[in-house]
């Protein structure tokens, strides 16, 4: 048995090159031959990936479950057994080791390599840099929650931890939220953004506006604000009062007599009218100006929001 795991020892070769599999991982390349510098060749054989920061604890850990061919050679994507959890690691921000273990026909794990990676996975170290985009950055995707890439949240307010996103939350800390060692990434879900308004009028209700989450409220980034109509008035158009409901006045005699309802020739005027000139304001006397009220409310009319033209985005966070 030890023979068998010294091949591993003495002639596996590592060759990194960039990976091309929606960065899934970066390849990884052995050479395996026995003890005696024959190649294994057509064995099957598990090796053990582990990446970890220098001098602290393995970040990531997977096993794949690899053939050799014809000349001992094998092949491995590190990171594709387990994406999401890879896509995590940050390789722009510490010096990385990557520990291989092995093991065949059931032994027990031989480690047979723990190097710093020098050549860094190219195409992982790029997306997760995102070509220099700060921790932090808020940007707008045409695609779906799932799509999202590598190096990303979604801006959907989740809780996330403070050790798994240590860059995302030295930038923003706790303006959004916080419970606990973790932190909640901005809920941008049906929001616009609003520039800070750093004590200018552009928004003069800036200290009113509030906190999610225990975040941050008043004029600070991370505070929200409700929606609202900015006070109005209306000029009087054509409202008029309703000419409904018909109705008459009364004319009373000198002698009291009732004579509301005359005829065109039983009119009753005073002693010095003329009986003959018989226009309306000779008969009844001007009681004075007023006003009639109108009541009620006009038709309501709209939507459930006031909002501009839109469309729909998934807003994301680098972290």
């Amino acid at each position: 048995m030890k023979n068998i795991l010294l091949f591993f020892l003495s002639a596996l070769l590592i060759n990194f090159v960039n990976a091309q599999n929606e960065n899934k991982g970066f390849s990884f390349q052995g050479y395996a031959r026995d003890f005696e510098g024959a190649a294994l060749s057509k064995q099957t054989i598990t090796v053990k990936f582990s990446i970890y920061p220098e001098g602290q604890s393995n970040e990531y850990e997977e096993e794949q479950t690899v053939d050799t061919d014809a000349y001992g050679v094998f092949h491995a994507v590190v990171g594709s057994e387990k994406p999401n959890d890879f896509g995590k690691i940050n390789f722009g921000r510490y010096k990385y080791w990557l520990k291989v273990e092995v093991k065949a026909f059931g032994s027990s794990y031989v480690e047979i390599s723990n190097t710093e990676l020098l050549s860094v996975p190219y195409a992982k170290a790029s997306e997760t840099a995102s070509n220099g985009v700060p921790a932090g950055t808020i940007l707008p995707f045409a695609g779906d929650k799932s799509k999202i890439p590598a190096g990303y949240l979604p801006c959907d307010g989740s809780l996330v931890s403070k050790t798994v996103y240590p860059d995302l939350y030295n930038a923003i800390g706790s303006a959004w939220g916080e419970s606990g060692g973790d932190f909640y990434v901005p809920d941008l879900r049906g929001q616009f953004l609003r520039g800070v308004a750093d004590g200018q009028n552009s928004d003069p209700d800036r200290d009113a506006r509030f906190a999610k989450n225990g975040g941050n409220d008043g004029d600070r980034v991370g505070s929200f604000q409700n929606d609202e109509i900015e006070k109005h008035n209306h000029d009087e158009g054509s409202l008029v009062t309703s000419t409904s409901g018909a109705h008459k006045h009364d004319i009373r005699a000198q002698n009291g007599g009732d004579v509301s309802d005359r005829n065109d020739n039983d009119w009753i005027v005073e002693n010095n009218g003329d009986s003959d000139n018989r226009n309306i304001d000779d008969r009844i006397r001007s009681a004075g100006d007023h006003t009639h009220d109108i009541t009620g409310n006009t038709g309501d009319r709209g939507g459930d929001e006031t909002r501009p033209k839109n469309a729909y985005v998934w807003y994301m966070i680098k972290y």
